[in-house]
């Protein structure tokens, strides 16, 4: 169980109502029973662990997680796509990492048409909170890497 689950969900607050309902294959038939349950006052101030619990009794479901590709599962795809035997997808994709590796640090920005640029940027030093104590901390300088979608993938992901 995470700290998250362990905190109490307020049903008047919006924010966390919009948190829960997300993870629900039907977000508005969720957001319409919790809405139900509070003004009958059976919902008032429960851990998020009793009402996911809760509305798993009365018959919802969540949603699935995404799925998350592995690099073998890409070096498969590519075996597949590119009828490439698999020693060949999985060095293909090693060494495009290391590629992409190599060039951003190096300080290069690498612009793959369609796809998207990948660029490393600084980020100022600044401060910040420790969660545990709430005391402010200095968070140093550092570099990142930022990916920048091209309008085309953005454009394929949204109509998916």
């Amino acid at each position: 169980m995470t700290s998250k689950d362990a905190m109490f969900f307020n049903c008047s607050e919006k924010h966390e109502v919009e948190q829960v309902c997300r993870k629900y294959e039907n977000p508005e038939a969720v957001r319409a029973f919790i809405k139900q349950k509070a003004a009958e006052g059976v919902i008032k101030y429960w851990t998020h662990d009793k009402l996911y619990a809760f509305l798993a009794e009365n018959g919802f479901k969540a949603a699935p997680r995404p799925e998350k590709m592995t690099m073998a599962e890409l070096a498969a795809r590519i075996q597949e796509k590119c009828g490439i035997s698999r020693s060949e997808a999985e060095k293909f994709v090693s060494v495009f990492g290391d590629c992409l590796e190599d060039a951003l640090v190096a300080g290069e920005s690498v612009t793959l048409t369609g796809f998207g640029t990948f660029k490393v940027v600084d980020q100022a030093a600044r401060k910040g909170r420790n969660p545990q104590t709430g005391a402010e901390i200095d968070i140093p300088a550092r570099k990142a890497v930022k990916f920048a979608p091209a309008k085309a993938l953005k454009e394929a992901v949204a109509n998916s």
